[in-house]
């Protein structure tokens, strides 16, 4: 396990004691795609010059052949690639459903771009489970980490497996503690991968990493920011009600109780974009880049207005203090 999570296809080092990570969400188009995408992506990466760009879900849907959906792919990561900027990805509830192939075939074709530099973590569930390590500046000492899980599709996925058709049906509340929503959860063997990997990386590296995680569907957790403001620190819009999955995976536990993430970052409620600190944990939404997707609402003005992107800006020498910006895509396009 620990060669698998310290291989890199590109290296991951801080560059004279800094690091910049671009986050992209929900670009969620197919053959037919909004051009304004790639021309927002293109111009975000332009200006901002990441040192790592991470896809976090809902990237390519509603393709018809495999040829549509490689040359989908290929517009939304061609700003990454041409300027020769790693990237990763994670994969969201829609990745799958409306697309000719499935995650699997899909995680291959995403592996064979050159700067492309996601790994699928094998023996538990999910596609594209990984670790990231980012190097000090000198030395082989990794001084950061980028933890991406997938968080699978629908909760009928999991009954399914528990051999409980109803569990969808059962797990709804005339009273839910958040939102019926019958999205999937991560699951128990993901977490443990996690907690089991971060365990071994410290000790290989004589310390513990800072990191972050990213993955697609948020935690009911994300519920204590926008119910304690103040007390979060909470900054962004919350337009829509968080859609988690019905039960408590338990990942933020895990998370708070290894100590070494220090940021959860989601997408999948396109219009939602706030940010708070809960426990010592920021807990962020990145935002929808996609324009052929849903948005607010009304003029294609206000409803593209969130359309948009985080940025994260990492000091070596204090990385749980990171910096989290939102950038809006019409800040940068003419």
């Amino acid at each position: 396990m620990l060669s698998e999570n310290l291989f890199l296809k590109h290296e991951l080092r801080f560059h004279d004691g800094k690091f910049r990570i671009l986050l992209f969400s929900d670009s969620q188009d197919g053959t037919h795609y909004d051009r304004r995408t790639p021309a927002a992506i293109n111009a975000i990466v332009e200006r901002e010059k990441p040192d790592l760009v991470l896809l976090d879900g809902d990237n390519v849907t509603y393709c018809d052949t495999v040829d549509e959906f490689r040359a989908t792919l290929s517009a939304f990561v061609e700003p990454m690639e041409k300027r020769q900027i790693p990237w990763a990805h994670v994969f969201g509830n829609h990745d799958e459903e409306r697309n000719p192939i499935s995650k699997r075939e899909q995680n291959a074709i995403y592996q064979s771009f050159p700067y492309c530099i996601s790994k699928d973590a094998s023996g538990i569930h999910g596609v594209s489970n990984h670790v990231l390590p980012i190097k000090a500046s000198r030395g082989d000492r990794i001084a950061f980490a980028v933890w991406g899980l997938d968080a699978n599709q629908y909760i009928r996925e999991l009954g399914a497996e528990l051999g409980n058709p109803q569990l969808e049906s059962d797990i709804r509340l005339p009273d839910p503690l958040v939102r019926n929503c019958e999205y999937d959860i991560i699951r128990f063997d993901q977490i443990m991968w996690y907690y089991r990997s971060s365990l071994e990386l410290e000790q290989y590296n004589g310390g513990r990493i800072p990191a972050i995680m990213y993955f697609h569907t948020c935690l009911e957790e994300f519920m204590a920011v926008t119910k304690n403001p103040a007390f979060t620190q909470m900054t962004g819009e919350h337009n829509e009600p968080i859609c988690p999955g019905p039960v408590n995976s338990g990942m933020f536990a895990a998370v708070l109780q290894r100590g070494d993430v220090k940021g959860i970052f989601c997408g999948h409620d396109h219009n939602n974009t706030y940010e708070g600190t809960y426990c010592g944990i920021r807990l962020s939404f990145v935002s929808s880049i996609g324009f052929g997707t849903y948005g607010l609402g009304g003029s294609d003005a206000e409803n593209n207005r969130l359309r948009g992107a985080r940025l994260l800006e990492i000091d070596e020498s204090n990385p749980d203090a990171f910096t989290s910006t939102l950038l809006l895509a019409s800040d940068y396009l003419a």
